[in-house]
Parts: structure tokens; C-alpha cells; sequence
């Protein structure tokens, strides 16, 4: 299938900011992006209905570099809040540090489902930067194209030691899935690998499956299975939370 590669580093840097914000419940529907404040930004990216943080292993040690472009799909970036017991688990034997933890905190697998209010968020946090940013780069988000597949990013993602990168591909192919409330599998169309060690991988799923919508509301919540390195991990995502004006936000 055909992608094309995409890197924008100036908006994924906000994904980086992974952290226990409060801001105003659902302020993504009481207003608009262009109204969000740098605090309801991150929150959004980090620790929203769209976005799961989930601690993986010890304290990193990398420099706390932000994510930098890139992965194929379209647009301005592939389409597609901190997680508690019920939310995320992890389970598995040693865990690689993701990128952008600070020493002596947990290294993080940060989870994001690009959905429309992900790219505003994206969009909005490029001119909280700069206020005269070109409208093309802005564009890239707010008007990217429609896609047959889910994109869900994946900040932070390793190979597992003495993995190549084929057979760490290979083994996230084989054991990526939704899961929806009823056990009914979803089964990772492509994976797209990160280049570098900041970027994200991405992983596409179909919109449609067996010549019906793969996800609906009416499924109520989806469960994300994959792995990073030797760990399992496990991200929950509620649907019904996952909407804006009553329209689902996937």
C-alpha cells in the first residue's frame, strides 16, 4: 500500500510533554483548538481519551529529545492521559527506555490514536510557538486527507534485545491487535517502523472489516495489544469518550 514519508518536528515535539495535567474537563468540546492554552495542549497529547501514558520499565537515560516527523500516510503525520489499573497494564521482562523520560522516572510508552482533535492539538501547539507559522504547515493537520485505516502512534517503542529490526517487525505484526469488549480481534493492517529513535512507530488498522465498520460506538471500548522490547502492553481506549459533538472522534 502506498505512503509517503512525513516529518514535522516543530508539532510532535509536544508530544514529549507527557505529564499529570488538570485543565478543564473536556475543554476540547467547550472550545475551540484555537482557544487551547499550552497546558490543555499537552494534556490533550498525553493524557485525553486519545492519548494513554504508560510507565514500561526503570528510569531512562536519554537526553529528553523531542519526537521528530515521521511515518507514512499522508498528510501532515500518519492518520490514524495517564493510565491507571483499569486503563493500561503492562506485563513482560526488561523494558527499554523511551525517549524524552527524565532520569529517575519510569521510562514511558506514550500511546496516541491521530485522530482530528490529536492534529488540532498538534496544529495548535505549532502556533503557541510561533504565531505566524505558514498555513501550509498548519494544513497538514487540519486538513489531512481521509484514510481506510486507524492510525495509532507509538512514542517510545523498542526492539527487544538481540532483535533485528525485520524480526522485532515481524513479532509486533504477529502480536498486534484491538481487542473489542466482545474479544472480537482486529488484526494490525501495516506496521510503519520509526527511523530514528525519536520517532514514533505507527501502526494502521482497518476502518473496515469484513465489509462492515471494524470499530462503532456501540462496541463501547477497544483495547490495544502490542509489545515494546520484551514488554507486553496494554492500552484501553473508551469510545464513548472518544467523540466530539456527538460524532466519534477515531
Amino acid at each position: 500500500m502506498p505512503h509517503q514519508p512525513i516529518g514535522l518536528k516543530s508539532a510532535v515535539l509536544a508530544l514529549c510533554f507527557v505529564c499529570a495535567l488538570a485543565g478543564e474537563k473536556n475543554f476540547w468540546i467547550a472550545k475551540s483548538y484555537t482557544e487551547w492554552n499550552e497546558k490543555e495542549v499537552k494534556e490533550l497529547l498525553s493524557r485525553s481519551p486519545w492519548s494513554k501514558s504508560i510507565p514500561i520499565g526503570p528510569p531512562a537515560t536519554g537526553s529528553g529529545e523531542g519526537l521528530s516527523g515521521g511515518a507514512r500516510g499522508g498528510g501532515g503525520f500518519p492518520r490514524g492521559g495517564a493510565v491507571g489499573v483499569e486503563d493500561g497494564e503492562v506485563g513482560g521482562g526488561r523494558r527499554g527506555p523511551a525517549s524524552g523520560s527524565p532520569a529517575g522516572r519510569p521510562s514511558d510508552v506514550l500511546i496516541t490514536w491521530y485522530s482530528e482533535p490529536i492534529r488540532q492539538a498538534m496544529a495548535r501547539s505549532v502556533t503557541l510557538r510561533d504565531p505566524n507559522a505558514p498555513a501550509e504547515e498548519l494544513d497538514r493537520f487540519l486538513n489531512y486527507p481521509d484514510s481506510p485505516y486507524f492510525n495509532i502512534l507509538v512514542i517510545g517503542w523498542t526492539a527487544g534485545p538481540g532483535e533485528s529490526g525485520e524480526q522485532a517487525i515481524q513479532k509486533l505484526r504477529d502480536e498486534t491487535f484491538l481487542e473489542k469488549k466482545n474479544k472480537e480481534k482486529i488484526r494490525v493492517a501495516d506496521v510503519i517502523p520509526p527511523k530514528t529513535r525519536v520517532q514514533p512507530l505507527v501502526l494502521l488498522f482497518p476502518k473496515i472489516a469484513d465489509g462492515k465498520p471494524a470499530v462503532t460506538l456501540e462496541d463501547k471500548e477497544v483495547t490495544l495489544r502490542t509489545r515494546s522490547g520484551q514488554t507486553t502492553v496494554r492500552a484501553k481506549f473508551k469510545l464513548a469518550e472518544m467523540v466530539i459533538k456527538a460524532e466519534p472522534a477515531l
